[in-house]
């Protein structure tokens, strides 16, 4: 579950110096919590209501990566539980995760320039769109429980999201999922372009993993470009992939 996650991300405000508090009515059983209340969307701020709708979807944790310039062990992903696989739900005025009950939800924008923009673990969430070579600009978000900090997202691409975590030494890549027929569609598409060999599935197969590297990397058209091991799904990576979210 990913309660001792989440538990951890609770202590961090982006990857920056600031004093956090716990989070609040932790729930002691790993159940998935969400608000008990229903939200009235007209209470909630015209500005707050537009950011929910940027956030608004469901996520899957695909990466667990370790942030740059961190005096951390390499592996990022702690060997009692990895959370790979894992969802959160964002919606007007609500956040459905493990371990974290809350009925007053708030979020807000944190001010710019922020250490994630810069950071080169996070450049897949920032691929340029198609015909530009200028990586897309990210957002910080604070998301409070009764105006008590519990997590940070940092968002570039609206089909992706980093939550810093462990005391921002690293980060929870998150992204929403492409459905099964998506997944296989989007293999097809890498086989059509050579970039993957083999049959399409309706799975990650290693081969279609080894497409999806490819195709990240040709999109980002550098020769310092990282090669992470599950590059993140963007709109961006899908655009003009016909019959896919992105196109």
């Amino acid at each position: 579950m990913l309660k001792s996650y989440l538990a951890a991300a609770s202590l961090v405000i982006a990857a920056t110096a600031c004093q956090a508090t716990p989070p609040p009515q932790s729930d002691p059983d790993n159940a998935r919590m969400s608000s008990s209340k229903p939200i009235d969307a007209n209470s909630i701020p015209a500005a707050e209501r537009a950011i929910w709708a940027a956030l608004a979807g469901t996520y899957e944790i695909i990466a667990v990566r370790r942030a740059s310039e961190t005096a951390a062990p390499l592996d990022a992903v702690d060997t009692g539980h990895d959370p790979r696989g894992e969802t959160l739900t964002i919606s007007m005025g609500k956040i459905d995760m493990t371990g974290i009950a809350c009925d007053g939800w708030s979020v807000s924008t944190e001010p710019g320039p922020d250490v994630m923009d810069r950071d080169p673990m996070l450049d897949d969430l920032r691929l340029p769109v198609l015909d530009s070579h200028a990586a897309q600009t990210g957002t910080v978000y604070d998301l409070r429980c009764e105006d008590a900090h519990v997590l940070t997202l940092y968002q570039a691409d609206p089909r992706a999201i980093a939550i810093p975590w462990d005391n921002g030494a690293s980060y929870l890549i998150a992204e929403k999922p492409l459905s099964e027929m998506g997944v296989q569609k989007f293999q097809d598409h890498m086989i059509d372009m050579k970039f993957q060999s083999g049959m399409s599935s309706t799975e990650w197969s290693p081969s279609g993993l080894i497409g999806l590297r490819a195709y990240y990397a040709y999109r980002a058209n550098t020769k310092d470009a990282y090669i992470f091991e599950r590059p993140a799904i963007t709109q961006s990576l899908l655009e003009g992939l016909s019959g896919l979210p992105g196109e």
